[in-house]
């Protein structure tokens, strides 16, 4: 079931990663929609979600994401703009660039 987020412009989130990370490194972050989520029976190439790409370390920050900020990479289908009435997820897509613990805490709409 999707989520209305139109209330808000974005979402926002303390991270830091372990020491084993090569740090900095870059981790692509946003939102999936029920356009490109994978069980949303609308896209036939799932999963290009809505991303930007954030520089993140051993360091505990704050990173605010908004949503028109965040575009599709075009790799899936459908092509389409930003639903915010139709959240369905916020995802973190480490490369595989090594193994590392990802920390996430205090995500919440802003």
């Amino acid at each position: 079931m999707a989520y209305d987020g139109t209330p808000y412009s974005g979402v926002s989130f303390w991270a830091a990663t372990s020491a084993q990370a090569d740090a900095p490194v870059a981790l692509p972050v946003g939102v999936t929609t029920m356009d490109v989520a994978w069980n949303g029976g609308i896209c036939s190439k799932c999963m290009d979600f809505y991303r930007t790409s954030i520089s993140i370390d051993g360091v505990w920050r704050r990173f605010q994401l908004r949503f028109d900020a965040l575009a599709q990479d075009g790799t899936g289908e459908p092509q389409v703009a930003l639903r915010v009435e139709q959240l369905v997820g916020v995802i973190f897509w480490p490369e595989p660039d090594g193994d590392f613990d990802l920390w996430v805490d205090d995500l919440r709409f802003e």
